[in-house]
């Protein structure tokens, strides 16, 4: 058990690492037509086409005011989550929570496998999205 644990820590560690992150203009095209596992497709999952410019300017003001009143908690919090790629935090999580013992199931190389089943299908949603709408990701 704690083996497996470990190649598995190991192995997140490794992919989150920036070397292994596909530099700007390398992003697969056809990645949001992958096979999904859980959702059906790619296109399951919409978003609103962007608002206007008058709109995005009052929306980001609002986020900057918002932003201001954040205290240290929250500072930290941002801090804790923006700290690689989105993937990075939820398979340390669960790999934290695996080497303090904390119980999570009795086979717990499945939650590792469903989380990852579900971050690959968001991103090829995401991916789907991205590419349907013409808009640069945020990068």
């Amino acid at each position: 058990m704690k083996t497996v644990v470990m190649v598995i820590l190991i192995a997140s560690l490794v992919l989150a690492h920036p070397r292994h992150s596909p530099a700007a203009g390398q992003v697969e095209p056809n990645a949001g037509n992958w096979k999904t596992w859980v959702i059906s497709s790619g296109r399951d999952y919409r978003v609103p086409p962007p608002p206007n410019p008058a709109e995005t300017w009052s929306e980001l003001r609002s986020l900057e005011d918002l932003i201001s009143h954040n205290d240290a908690q929250a500072r930290q919090q941002i801090t804790f989550w923006d700290s690689g790629a989105p993937t990075y935090r939820w398979i340390d999580l669960i790999t934290s929570r695996l080497l303090a013992g904390t119980a999570t199931t009795q086979y717990p190389h499945r939650v590792y496998t469903y989380m990852a089943i579900a971050m690959y299908d968001a991103t090829i949603a995401a991916c789907h999205e991205e590419h349907r709408s013409g808009q640069q990701p945020l990068r």
